[in-house]
């Protein structure tokens, strides 16, 4: 029976019912000690042991949520035995119901989509599986969207005594089990089969498609028919007239993946490319305002920006298109940089590019002492960042609010704000090391004399561990880095007596590692695409990760990048937007012999850059580095 207004549940005077459903009733009420209004959900009488179960685990795992984007709980009652949960009480609708007003616009589905993101992936890594998320569950509110009724959540319960056959937790959620909103359901939840947290990414997919058209993304003309359509078929393609971002296309229909393996790894991941999405139409808006008022999109733009000592560092701002699809226009700027750039051939990395595509980190040199420094790309000026003298290979956390180097023997991380000082992660080999950071933690390679494997350490710091294995006829293993959204990553791997290098794809799960490429430089990858440099070329080339195989031909962006075949350097990064920076190097060098005055004698050589030049003991040769072609060894004249 409905409670009726000024009803009473302990403390709570009821004011009105504002919902119902399968789990329960809600109420606006007034918490008569606090003086504030709150809500109240009542689980229905007469529902039996499993739904009052079901109603205490919901409070469990509220309670151990604290989330802007997740609707708070203040309490958890009994009066006479009605149970009840207290909740905050929000103003605003239903996303069903906005829904229902008509499809949202693309800027309302970002943002709501990352908010909505942000909170699965608290709960997810707290071991809380939400499993019936849909629009009736999500509270659209001044503030933002707000995340509601984990009434279904999957606690991961620690595992039961030997004595216990079973525990409650694994009977209402045992395998064969069928719960949830079915329109809304993974495959592998409709089937029964074991869930983890990539059940909510797929229902988060449908969640997108609807609030972008208005519709669901599986067919049919019944519940029964949208379950085999969900099992079976490919979700329709969003209408054309929608004019859907591609890269909210490829967002939506990598979380729609009917196998979890192919799927957005963690809500931490989507929740990031929805928002460098975001920020990506914000400046080829405000582009498009500026430059062509009468233009609905802008141009992504090829900028070479900085100069520094005769080497220039560029950057191409905007997600690549297919070449068919839509023109690049070039636009070129030059501008200076102080500290110089430290320029180097040994495996290191001098800048590095932050996942918005907005700051710049570089190891720098200013009257002699080597130090990171940062700056913005709408500003002239870089800051040194205190503590990272004699800093080395810094590389940004996956939420730009932190920035790693290597230094004095150790692995280091500081605040991206400049705030604080540097905290060690781990030792490292003295002879440095270059990494990449990903959801939680670091994989990082050493130079050569350190060890040879990739290893992997807790963002927090302890102790590596190796997750590949240097086989019979390689020598090491070299700059890794992850494949967003899966369990992935991709690493240069070179053999004893040769100087090319095979990239080779990774699992952190398995030692399993499957070739990619070949005679490539380190690489970058950014959505389903590999960015490297190749005789000099800067090309990007689409590859299904999973399968370790390349899907069409690399892409030229840039000609003249600076790189270092024999350690596999390239001067060049991209960010999780796909903005890419590089610095490119325009001479080829001679080598050459000159009298005591100075003056030419004779030249040697003039086919490509030379290094490390020396001569024999009696005078009679020469011998020095060349970097191209590619295969050649120092050479003597």
């Amino acid at each position: 029976m409905p409670l009726t207004p000024k009803q009473h549940l302990g403390p709570y005077a009821i004011e009105e019912l504002v919902g119902a459903g399968g789990m329960g009733e809600v109420y606006r009420a007034r918490d008569t000690r606090l003086d504030r209004t709150v809500a109240i959900k009542v689980l229905p009488a007469g529902t039996g042991t499993t739904a009052s179960a079901r109603f205490e685990r919901e409070a469990r795992a509220i309670s151990q949520l604290s989330h802007p984007h997740i609707c708070r709980l203040f309490d958890l009652g009994n009066d006479e035995g009605i149970e009840f949960l207290v909740m905050e009480y929000l103003q605003g609708a239903t996303l069903s119901e906005r829904i229902g007003r008509g499809p949202l616009s693309i800027r309302e589905v970002l943002r709501y989509g990352s908010e909505i993101a942000d909170a699965l992936d608290h709960a997810h890594r707290l071991g809380i599986t939400h499993r019936d998320l849909k629009p009736g569950n999500i509270m659209i509110t001044a503030e933002g969207a707000k995340l509601l009724d984990f009434g279904l959540a999957k606690l991961l319960e620690p595992a039961p005594r030997a004595h216990d056959s079973t525990t409650m937790a694994e009977s209402l959620t045992a395998h064969g089990t069928v719960v949830g909103t079915t329109l809304y359901m993974s495959p592998e939840q409709i089937e029964g089969k074991p869930l983890d947290h990539r059940t909510d990414i797929f229902s988060l997919g449908i969640v997108l498609y609807e609030m972008l058209t208005g519709a669901r993304p599986f067919e049919g003309s019944s519940v029964a028919a949208v379950t085999a359509s969900i099992l079976k078929s490919d979700p329709r393609p969003l209408p054309v007239s929608l004019a859907v971002p591609a890269a909210l296309q490829h967002v939506i229909a990598t979380a729609l993946e009917k196998d979890p393996e192919r799927r957005w790894q963690t809500a931490h991941d989507l929740a990031l490319q929805l928002r460098w999405i975001n920020g990506a139409r914000s400046s080829e808006l405000a582009a498009a305002t500026a430059t062509a008022p009468r233009r609905k999109r802008a141009a992504w733009l090829l900028l070479p920006l900085i100069l520094a000592g005769g080497v220039a560092l560029g950057w191409m701002a905007g997600r690549l298109r297919e070449p068919a699809k839509e023109a690049q226009l070039p636009v070129r700027l030059r501008m200076s940089v102080a500290p110089a750039l430290l320029r180097t051939h040994v495996e290191v990395v001098t800048f590095a590019l932050s996942p918005e595509g907005q700051r710049v980190v570089f190891a720098g040199s200013e009257q002699g002492v080597p130090a990171l420094y940062l700056r913005s790309l709408d500003s002239t000026q870089a800051l040194t960042i205190a503590g990272t003298e004699g800093g080395a290979s810094p590389f940004w956390s996956p939420d730009g609010r932190w920035i790693g180097f290597t230094a004095r023997g150790k692995l280091w991380k500081v605040l991206a704000d400049r705030s604080g000082t540097p905290l060690a992660i781990c030792d490292v080999s003295v002879t440095g090391t270059v990494a990449a950071w990903g959801d939680g933690f670091i994989l990082f390679a050493e130079r050569p004399g350190g060890r040879p494997e990739i290893h992997r350490v807790s963002e927090d710091g302890g102790t590596p561990s190796a997750v590949t294995k240097v086989e019979p006829g390689q020598y090491r293993h070299s700059w890794p880095q992850f494949v967003p959204g899966s369990n992935r990553f991709v690493y240069l791997s070179q053999a004893h007596g040769k100087m090319d290098r095979s990239l080779f794809v990774g699992r952190l799960d398995a030692i399993d590692p499957k070739p990619l490429l070949e005679e490539t430089s380190r690489v970058r990858v950014v959505g389903d695409r590999v960015y490297y440099v190749r005789d000099g070329s800067l090309v990007a080339q689409r590859a299904d990760f999973a399968a370790a195989r390349l899907r069409d031909e690399p892409r030229r962006l840039a000609d003249q990048v600076a790189r270092f075949y024999g350690t596999g350097s390239a001067d060049f990064d991209v960010s999780a937007n796909g903005t890419v920076i590089y610095r490119t190097q325009t001479s080829t060098g001679r080598l050459f012999i000159t009298d005591r005055a100075g003056k030419e004698q004779r030249t040697l050589d003039d086919s490509g850059v030379m290094y490390g030049a020396s001569f024999s003991p009696d005078g009679a040769r020469v011998a020095a580095g060349l970097q191209m072609p590619k295969d050649a060894l120092p050479s003597i004249w």
